[in-house]
């Protein structure tokens, strides 16, 4: 889960690695080791041997008189058409393209849901409903929740303590894939739209759904290795979670009406690049 916040600025300045001194090159000839000095590994996203979903298929659910339905429907096919993004994001850890689906259901939420109601709104139109998509081993349940309607589970609220989830539960033997995206405030961005708000945060929870998709079943790239969990402390040990509290890692990519994620590389942090990607520099 993420809380998509507003860029953050690097510091554009010169540092001066010597502490400041300015003295001139016989100043900088003593002083000491040089830039960059030795430092950790970076972490490294690690799978605690759950399977990951190697062709996504996600069915993005909207509800009637949504604002943004369009907008969901068009990055739902975006995802699958545009697909450098999604190849960037994850293909690096087996999961390959997406594939998407819409259903728009003919009804309102209600304004307060807790997670058991929502698992128990997929139920019934999973076993009930005929022109509702069943879920196989590769599915994705991802419903975009209006403004107006909070999800609660035991950790806290939607746009309060956290802004999405995924998580999974079982229909009779079979596992159910979901993820939530509430309808949270963007943040205060110039240009930042609500659009933009609803596609990083959706963007966030698909990579991490198909990277992880039973996180408290059988555990897949959850968390990182064992000497890097005091990264995890800023908002958790997912592929997307390690990237989000950074800046600029909300971008719109080529073949994209809004923003996206980039996620961690353990390739490129490997290589001292930008661990965030794609697309990072």
């Amino acid at each position: 889960m993420v809380c998509v916040a507003a860029l953050a600025c690097s510091d554009g300045g010169n540092a001066q690695p010597d502490g400041g001194d300015a003295g001139g090159d016989d100043a900088r000839a003593d002083a000491g080791p040089t830039y960059p000095a030795p430092h950790p590994a970076m972490p490294v996203a690690t799978s605690g041997g759950g399977a990951v979903i190697a062709a996504p298929k996600l069915v993005a659910i909207t509800f009637q008189n949504d604002p943004l339905q369009s907008a969901v429907d068009a990055f739902a096919s975006q995802l699958q058409t545009s697909g450098d993004y999604w190849k960037g994001a994850v293909s690096e850890y087996g999961v390959g393209p997406i594939t998407s689906t819409t259903f728009h259901a003919a009804e309102t939420p209600p304004a307060s849901l807790t997670d058991a109601d929502v698992q128990a709104w997929l139920t019934d139109k999973i076993q009930n409903d005929a022109t509702f998509p069943k879920p196989d081993a590769s599915t994705v349940f991802t419903l975009f929740y209006p403004s107006g309607t909070d999800v609660t589970d035991g950790s806290g609220k939607t746009c309060v303590q956290f802004q999405g989830y995924h998580d999974s539960f079982t229909v009779g033997a079979a596992d159910v894939i979901y993820a939530i995206v509430p309808r949270c405030a963007p943040p205060p961005v110039q240009g930042v739209t609500d659009a933009d708000q609803m596609t990083a945060e959706a963007s966030h929870e698909l990579v991490e759904a198909a990277t992880d998709p039973l996180p408290f079943k059988s555990a897949a790239y959850l968390t990182v290795d064992a000497n890097s969990h005091a990264w995890e402390l800023l908002g958790g040990g997912e592929i997307g979670d390690l990237c989000a509290g950074f800046g600029d890692v909300f971008y719109t990519p080529t073949g994209f009406d809004h923003l996206v994620q980039r996620v961690w590389s353990n390739a490129a942090a490997a290589a001292g690049h930008d661990p965030c990607q794609p697309n990072g520099a």
